[in-house]
Parts: structure tokens; C-alpha cells; sequence
């Protein structure tokens, strides 16, 4: 799991560059992931793991697997976090690097206009 979030958090790179000892270019260069596991590996546990036990939607929802995640997390969250009596909240928005980004939003009032929005809030 931790793999696909190092993966994740570089979007310009496909799946192979991670395993491979060459350098991209002179600046930017693709974290290699050789060394924690092997490619072939890596593609067999990705294939085989699921994220929930739940049936497809017969809508079009492009977040339906995490879903099931998300639940459990606020059920979890609302009886173990409890909150003090200041609460600071934060809105950001991301720079959309990912075209197959099913979660970017259209705010017209924000600079970049497609991005993904993140809200967080500190106790």
C-alpha cells in the first residue's frame, strides 16, 4: 500500500519508471521502488487486493471501491474523536496533475479552475 502512495504522489510517471534503475532526466528523477519489492510483485498483490466486498453500482460512481473505507473511518471517528472548543478549518486547493482524476472539481472563482479541493480542519 505504501508503494501505490509513493506511485500516486508522482502522477507524471507510469508504473514501470518506479522499478527501473534508469534516470529520467538530469532535475527530475522517478523514486525507484526496486529495492522495497519487485515489479512483478508488486503488479500480482495490485490485482489480486480489494479494497471493499461490496458490488458495483448500477450508477456511474467513480469513487463506489473507497467508499465502504470512508464509512468505516467516520463511524470510527465519531466515537473516538472528540472535539475541544476551538476547531480551525482550512480549505486548499490542489494543482490537478492527473487527467484520470475522477475528483477534480470546476470553482471558477480560484486561479487554476479544475483541481482537486481538500478541506481539514485542526483541534
Amino acid at each position: 500500500m505504501g508503494i501505490t502512495i509513493v506511485m500516486s504522489l508522482n502522477p507524471a510517471y507510469k508504473m514501470k519508471d518506479f522499478f527501473s534503475m534508469q534516470t529520467q532526466d538530469e532535475i527530475f528523477t522517478c523514486p525507484y521502488l526496486g529495492h522495497q519489492m519487485a515489479r512483478n510483485r508488486y503488479q500480482i498483490i495490485s490485482q489480486r487486493l480489494q479494497v471493499t466486498d461490496l458490488s458495483p453500482p448500477t450508477h456511474r460512481n467513480m469513487f463506489w471501491e473507497v467508499r465502504q473505507i470512508q464509512d468505516e473511518w467516520n463511524t470510527h471517528m465519531e466515537h473516538a474523536y472528540h472535539l475541544s472548543w476551538l476547531v480551525v478549518m482550512d480549505e486548499s486547493m490542489v494543482l490537478n496533475l492527473n487527467p484520470r482524476c475522477p475528483g477534480w472539481l470546476n470553482v471558477k472563482q480560484k486561479p487554476h479552475s479544475f483541481d482537486n479541493e481538500y478541506h481539514s480542519s485542526a483541534d
